[in-house]
């Protein structure tokens, strides 16, 4: 077997860590992230076998990103816009393997039979959730739903109602009628509210740590706290977690910011930090003290829109909207409006009641 390690050069050729020769005469110092960049440090750090199994058994394969957000948080619809559309959809569908989870921070409960969803920005945010879970589930190809999914948050930024959304980008995608109408009957019916109950369970048992705000990423299905902190410059990352020949959209990338470097305007690259504005009702614990506070409110969620860089105090409230529930309902688009947000609305499901 050839034990090959490669060097962490950063896309933007700006670092360069040679682990071949750093010093570990006092045996295994530096950070787990690191141990498999070089084959001294990962054998001073007894992972060698591990780290040669990974690079074997993950040659040149897709990554799975997975992201759990909702459609009205802000920071979902810049992470959506800016990270995924621009860089990671751009640069990275030869390598990167995409998944939506739209349900965030929506809660739901089960009382006499009846399931209630409750999410974090009302109404409307249980509408377009269900109809982009209903969009990914009947057009399938992530080349087919990414698209219109972007274009459905672009709508959403700019406070455009589901319904005049919806029109426009079923026409600027150039969805056929029968994709259409298959949406438009899911969204309307049982299947989106079962659609639903799929994005709940798949958001509420992700592991090993649970979600503790939006937007949240997984990478090959695993859930971590400190993965978040890679949101920022992601595509550097999943460029560098790839192993195998390295990918054209990864060398296509890197060419850019040199050029971008050469003519002094590396600047307009944004560099996105996001606050987190829709946090979770939790607060993301230490892992020191995961079991211990888990289940305690959040005293301090972050960064209000309006801040200006300072946390808020535990007796401000924060930016966020009241959580609120209602219900999607599709019309005959010739007859009227294709969507009806109603504040509680009652469905039949195998002998169940279901409210969103």
């Amino acid at each position: 077997m050839i034990r090959s390690f490669h060097l962490m050069l950063s896309v933007s050729g700006c670092l360069l860590l040679w682990f071949l020769t750093i010093s570990t005469s006092d045996g295994c110092n530096i950070p787990p992230a690191l141990w498999c960049n070089s084959e001294k440090v990962a054998t001073e750090c007894e992972v060698l076998d591990s780290c040669l199994n990974y690079n074997t058994t993950q040659l040149n394969k897709k990554i799975k990103l997975t992201l759990l957000y909702e459609t009205l948080c802000p920071d979902c619809q810049e992470f959506i816009l800016n990270t995924l559309q621009r860089y990671v959809w751009k640069y990275g569908q030869d390598f990167v393997e995409l998944n939506l989870i739209p349900y965030g921070n929506a809660r739901r409960t089960k009382l006499n039979n009846t399931w209630t969803i409750q999410c974090q920005h009302g109404p409307v945010e249980c509408a377009l959730n269900k109809l982009h879970g209903c969009a990914i589930s009947k057009l399938v190809y992530v080349e087919k739903w990414f698209p219109l999914i972007v274009c459905l948050e672009e709508a959403a930024k700019l406070k455009m109602d589901p319904d005049t959304a919806f029109l426009l980008c079923s026409k600027k995608k150039k969805l056929n009628q029968t994709l259409s109408i298959a949406i438009y009957k899911c969204a309307y019916s049982i299947e989106g509210d079962l659609i639903q109950l799929q994005m709940a369970e798949i958001t509420e048992n992700v592991k090993p740590h649970p979600h503790y705000f939006v937007p949240w990423i997984l990478i090959n299905d695993v859930s971590t706290a400190q993965l978040q902190t890679f949101q920022n410059g992601l595509f550097n990352f999943l460029c560098d977690w790839h192993r195998g020949s390295v990918p054209k959209g990864c060398a296509d990338y890197s060419n850019l910011l040199k050029q971008r470097k050469n003519l002094q305007l590396s600047s307009q690259l944004p560099n996105k930090v996001y606050t987190h504005c829709c946090c979770f009702v939790v607060a993301m614990p230490s892992l020191k003290r995961e079991a211990k506070w888990r289940g305690k409110a959040a005293a301090n969620t972050g960064l209000s829109a309006d801040s200006e860089g300072r946390a808020n105090s535990p007796g401000e409230e924060t930016d966020e909207p009241a959580r609120g529930s209602g219900s999607l309902h599709i019309k005959n688009a010739v007859s009227g409006s294709i969507f009806n947000l109603a504040a509680s609305s009652k469905q039949t499901i195998n002998g169940n009641h279901f409210s969103t």
